[in-house]
């Protein structure tokens, strides 16, 4: 039985793969390894370190964050993870009296995310309304519409040029280090233990 974690990562990898259009042994090549390997962690079987997660983030052109497992440790993750959970359960932005909220199709509504989630918000609300009305005004294809906005989910906030506001660089970076404190102080926890032992 494959653990739960790779494959949802396998799934992720071969997701985006295929938006790109690459076979796995044209992904294999890009980051060094055999098309088996790259078939072996889309099936979960296997699960690619961090530095090879880096590494076909870079080949397929997507934010690490996109095919990584999400620990909600960082505001960057949440996002990755409700955009998950659009494509698993239908979730998606709406601006209600000035707030964001994440509503279900089955009804639920959580509401939005902490204040510094605004801009994320923001940039995701707007994209999800460009997409909406361009498939309402059949401007352009329903699937390739929806691989645009499935690539602009994967790489955000890579190619939002809101998102790349001074202040939310800022954050950005914050979160990144705060992502890599909480793996040293695991690391360290780990270590702790192991000499306990």
């Amino acid at each position: 039985m494959h653990d739960m974690e790779n494959v949802r990562i396998g799934d992720r990898i071969k997701k985006i793969r295929l938006m790109r259009e690459l076979t796995q042994k044209q992904l294999g090549d890009r980051v060094g390894l055999s098309d088996v390997r790259i078939r072996q962690y889309e099936m979960g079987i296997r699960r690619p370190k961090e530095d090879m997660l880096i590494k076909l983030a870079q080949a397929l052109d997507v934010n690490v964050a996109a095919i990584s497992d999400p620990d909600l440790v960082s505001y960057m993750q949440t996002m990755h993870t409700l955009f998950m959970m659009e494509d698993r359960f239908g979730a998606h932005p709406v601006k209600v009296d000035g707030e964001y909220l994440v509503s279900f199709l089955t009804g639920e509504n959580l509401p939005g995310q902490r204040d510094s989630m605004l801009e994320y918000m923001e940039a995701w609300y707007k994209r999800y309304n460009q997409y909406q009305e361009s498939l309402a005004s059949a401007q352009k294809q329903e699937e390739e519409e929806k691989k645009e906005y499935d690539l602009w989910r994967y790489r955000y906030p890579m190619d939002d040029a809101e998102a790349a506001s001074k202040g939310m660089r800022r954050r950005m970076k914050i979160d990144q280090l705060k992502e890599e404190l909480a793996k040293l102080e695991e690391e360290e926890k780990n270590e702790r233990e192991r000499k306990s032992r």
